[in-house]
């Protein structure tokens, strides 16, 4: 379970935000349900689980001018994750990260050019998924016309996980090979993205990634598995039998969410994510992600 001390420890991160910056800058809530047909991210049927989450965020934000064309601004995320079914998937989330953005000219068809760099601290139930991420990217944006704009934009991330736990043998399964975790992981990502104005009080949403590195997917041992894998770690999430292990992989994700303005500054939004990934020793699966929630901001 997430004890008092570790809650308390993230919740100071969004403290180191100023209150005057909180004050003067923005802060929105926001309650999302998302439902997950393949949340072990595995190709074997018989590994397959689906779930149900509710998250319950708050972000702040402050934003500094700091020349004609040219601001700071300074982020903090709290999230706490519930699902519905695997309890050891409950998690919270802080996290602090850095906007730069540079305006090539005045009006709102200018292009812009941004800089973000960040971190979260992310710890679940099962704490052997407990990590640092850490992430940078840049990204280009563009009005295109008074009801369409786009971004285009390239990301890192990397998430260094806490816990070395026993690597998983294949030869003999209770013993401990060497120390490994499956849930250090790099990533690399081009994506473009769009919002499209279809009215003064609704908007599409709409993207693509494409994501080369690592993912790490949950199931029973398999020899396909077992010589694809670059980390093979116990886990017992899903039974007292299965591994995660961590494959390089080609993924491609789309997302389309549709948005509309309610209350006087609410945003509520029904969309989903599609993701198929095509792994080292054709290890390949997809995921089904329907989310629906509202937002809203002071």
């Amino acid at each position: 379970m997430l004890n008092f001390f570790t809650t308390v420890l993230l919740l100071s991160l969004l403290s180191a935000i100023p209150l005057a910056a909180l004050a003067q800058g923005n802060v929105d809530v926001s309650v999302e349900s998302l439902y997950n047909d393949n949340i072990s991210r595995s190709i074997q049927t018989i590994d397959i689980h689906s779930d149900l989450n509710l998250k319950l965020a708050a972000n702040a934000g402050y934003y500094w001018q700091v020349a004609d064309y040219t601001g700071i601004s300074l982020l903090g995320s709290f999230t706490n994750t519930v699902y519905q079914s695997y309890s050891g998937l409950n998690n919270i989330e802080a996290g602090l990260g850095l906007l730069i953005k540079h305006k090539f000219g005045i009006g709102e068809m200018a292009p812009a050019l941004s800089f973000e760099l960040g971190f979260r601290r992310n710890q679940f139930n099962l704490n052997n998924r407990d990590a640092w991420v850490y992430s940078t990217g840049v990204v280009f944006n563009k009005r295109l016309s008074q009801r369409l704009s786009g971004n285009v934009g390239l990301r890192f991330e990397q998430r260094d996980g806490d816990h070395n736990v026993p690597k998983f043998n294949p030869a003999n399964p209770t013993a401990k090979l060497k120390p490994g975790n499956s849930w250090d992981v790099q990533t690399r990502s081009v994506f473009v993205s769009g919002e499209w104005e279809i009215s003064e009080s609704m908007w599409l949403n709409s993207s693509f990634q494409l994501q080369d590195g690592e993912v790490v997917s949950t199931a029973t041992p398999f020899p396909q598995m077992l010589n694809a894998a670059t980390a093979v770690t116990f886990d017992t999430l899903f039974g007292a039998q299965t591994v995660a292990y961590r494959i390089p992989a080609l993924t491609k994700i789309v997302t389309l969410d549709l948005n509309r303005a309610l209350l006087a500054a609410g945003t509520g939004y029904f969309g989903f994510e599609y993701q198929d990934s095509r792994g080292n020793g054709n290890i390949d699966y997809d995921v089904l992600n329907i989310r629906a929630g509202f937002i809203y901001s002071f």
